[in-house]
């Protein structure tokens, strides 16, 4: 038991008096401020990684990625099977081009996915989206009369810049999306609201335009003929930013293409 005993204290004293010594002799042989830098670059890529913030670990998102892969097939889906009428060819590039080149800004992300994609106008809730040009109801043309319109009493502008006109819901109401905001939020123009103050004609509607989309294919929108506002309670409130928009206009367009 003893010579067990002194065995096994034997196999734990000698590694630890070989690691105690040979650390003695680093450091009698090199110079410790040596040794701490060493250990100092080695941590640095690990701190580094640490302080990485999400943005940079993950690849940006752009407006090519899939994320409205889904809502776009769900769209085309619903379109095809409630419009009243087959639906026209998507737009070009070109058309879209043209159109953009018109607005003097570019549509949203997603605004320009259901126009290429899907079909130039011709689909949606109401009387259906706008195509993007022409001489009659379109974007581009229905943009350009807006935003020219002012007020009778007060000659003030109606139409906020940056906001496309998409669809309108008859009685002078129209549908619009704000191209300057990175959701698309999507704008009820009520010119009932206060014809003399035109920021009381200014809705939202809903914060993004992919949210939108989703309560039309859900045929929960309060623009339904047959709404029941009991079964789906929806209560527009007055667009906080309609005032500042329609006297200064959007302060930037941001890079969306």
């Amino acid at each position: 038991m003893g010579r067990t005993s002194a065995a096994y204290n034997l196999t734990i004293s000698v590694p630890q008096t070989t690691a105690i010594a040979t650390g003695a002799a680093l450091f009698a042989i090199v110079d410790f401020r040596l040794l701490f830098a060493a250990m100092a670059l080695a941590v640095v890529p690990s701190a580094l990684s640490l302080l990485r913030t999400p943005a940079d670990i993950l690849e940006p998102m752009t407006t090519t990625t899939s994320a409205f892969d889904t809502l776009i097939t769900e769209v085309a889906a619903h379109a095809a099977t409630t419009c009243p009428q087959p639906l026209p060819p998507p737009a070009t590039a070109e058309e879209l081009a043209h159109a953009e080149q018109h607005l003097g800004f570019p549509l949203h992300p997603l605004l320009r996915r259901l126009y290429t994609e899907i079909a130039n106008g011709g689909f949606g809730p109401e009387y259906l989206l706008f195509p993007l040009s022409g001489e009659e109801e379109s974007i581009t043309s229905e943009y350009a009369a807006l935003t020219a319109a002012t007020t009778t009493t007060t000659d003030a502008p109606i139409w906020p810049r940056g906001v496309v006109p998409i669809l309108t819901y008859g009685s002078d109401m129209y549908a619009g999306v704000d191209c300057t905001d990175p959701n698309g939020a999507v704008l009820l123009h009520e010119p009932d609201g206060n014809p003399d103050d035109p920021a009381d004609t200014w809705f939202l509607d809903n914060e993004s335009l992919a949210a939108w989309l989703q309560v039309w294919i859900a045929d929960t929108g309060w623009y339904r003929e047959d709404s029941d506002l009991d079964e789906f309670p929806q209560e527009l409130f007055l667009w906080p930013a309609a005032a500042a928009r329609l006297t200064t206009g959007p302060a930037s367009y941001p890079n969306i293409h």
